[in-house]
Parts: C-alpha cells; sequence; structure tokens
C-alpha cells in the first residue's frame, strides 16, 4: 500500500510538471508579438530582439510521411519574404538537431557522439545561438547579417539561414586522428543535420537549399566571438516559404 501511495504521489507530481511546463510555454507564446498572414499562417514579428523560448515539438498528432518526404525533398533558390512561424521553426530545430532522449543525445547521429556541431539561426533581425537542452534561440548579435553567411541574392530575402559551426575543442582527447579526418567527421554530422532539416522542410512545404559555406569565415567567426583556431564554419542552409512567383 505504501509503495502504491507513494507511485501515485510522484505520477501527480510528473503530471504537474509536465502541465505547467505547458502553461509556461502557452504563456510565453502568448506573448510573442505576432501577424496573422492572408493565408492564415502566423508568422513570427521580431519586434524585440532577446532569446526565444521554442515550442516542444509534438512527435504524435502529425501527419508526416518518411516516403512522401523523401519523394518530395529538393533545393530551391525561390524564396518568400515571409517570416517562418514560431512552430515552424521549433519544429525544424529540434528535427534538425534537437535532443531526443534522457542521456542528451540528439535526433541527427555524430561519430564518437562528440557533437560538435553548433547550429546558428540567422533571421532578418538578428543570429541567434540554438540551444537545444533547454529548447531555446538566444540572442547573439542583432541585425541583418544574411549577406555574411552567403553571396547568392535568394539568401537576403529568405526569412531564415542555418549557420552550422564545428567547435574543434570537442576532439581535444583525439589528437592521434590527424587534424583532416577529424574535419571530415565535423562535415559528416554537419551533413546528417542538413538532411534532417531537408525532410522537414519537404514534409512541411517549405523550400530549403544547403550550401558549402561561401563566406569570409574569419569576420563570420570574429562576429559570432568564436576562437578561428578551434572553430570551422562548415555549412549555410537556407530555409523558407516557396515563392509564389
Amino acid at each position: 500500500m505504501k509503495k502504491l501511495l507513494a507511485f501515485s504521489v510522484v505520477f501527480m507530481f510528473l503530471l504537474s510538471c509536465t502541465s505547467n511546463q505547458k502553461q509556461e510555454q502557452e504563456a510565453v507564446v502568448a506573448k510573442v508579438n505576432v501577424e496573422s498572414t492572408p493565408d492564415k499562417r502566423t508568422a513570427i514579428n521580431f519586434t524585440e530582439f532577446k532569446d526565444i523560448l521554442l515550442l516542444i515539438p509534438d512527435t504524435v498528432n502529425n501527419d508526416a510521411r518518411l516516403m512522401d518526404a523523401l519523394k518530395k525533398r529538393c533545393s530551391s533558390r525561390d524564396y518568400a519574404e515571409e517570416n517562418l512561424s514560431l512552430e515552424q521553426v521549433s519544429n525544424l530545430l529540434w528535427i534538425g538537431y534537437g535532443v531526443n532522449r534522457v542521456d542528451g543525445r540528439r535526433t541527427a547521429p555524430s561519430i564518437y557522439a562528440r557533437y560538435p556541431i553548433i547550429v546558428y539561426a540567422v533571421f532578418p533581425t538578428g543570429i541567434y545561438l540554438y540551444d537545444a537542452e533547454i529548447n531555446t534561440l538566444q540572442a547573439i548579435v542583432e541585425g541583418d547579417f544574411r549577406t555574411a553567411v552567403g553571396e547568392h541574392e535568394f539568401i537576403r530575402t529568405a526569412p531564415l539561414n542555418l549557420l552550422l559551426v564545428a567547435n574543434m575543442n570537442k576532439y581535444v582527447d583525439f589528437s592521434f586522428i590527424p587534424e583532416n579526418v577529424l574535419t571530415t567527421y565535423a562535415m559528416a554530422d554537419a551533413a546528417f543535420i542538413s538532411q534532417n532539416v531537408y525532410l522537414y522542410c519537404a514534409a512541411a512545404d517549405l523550400a530549403t537549399m544547403v550550401r558549402v559555406a561561401e563566406i569570409d569565415e574569419s569576420n563570420l567567426l570574429q562576429l559570432l566571438k568564436l576562437d578561428n583556431k578551434t572553430h570551422q564554419v562548415l555549412l549555410t542552409q537556407t530555409v523558407g516559404y516557396k515563392s509564389k512567383s
């Protein structure tokens, strides 16, 4: 009887925590200043440059199908300027590189489970760091830096560009492995993330395109306050609504 009572108390506590977390997130979402678009999508309107609490992805109530996403997967150079919704950005980042196990491991595989990739979200209003452990976008640098992550014209109109940076300090105990091989490991990890994003975009009817970073890496790392001796910019990936033109 005592064990049953203890179990009931623990269960009610966990249920209460889950309910409280949901209420807290709903409250945060309610505070986000949004605008209704003609097709009733709710777009993020960045009126303040501050951290963004992301939504918990709904992994149960969705109609996404892997085979259908693979069938639709493609790259696009045509983007509408409309901002993505908080729900879309939350799903995209979690599917790309979110935590999906209690031990902190991610939705994307990592060679030797080092997880060296840092994901930045570059919006028209600033650059944010994706913190998967607390499911938040941390405001890093305010301003429009889309031209800093690529020279293509479509980058300047798309609402989101992901920036994948390798933190080579994650391999500090792998000094016996040649540096170029470690870079290959990191690039493979970045490619896994990129493909996850591709599949989400295909399932969500969004446009995307990945590129090997064609940028001024030293200036970009300086902007992000990262050491250029231990960090490498690997990939950038544009995401947005498909252009209607």
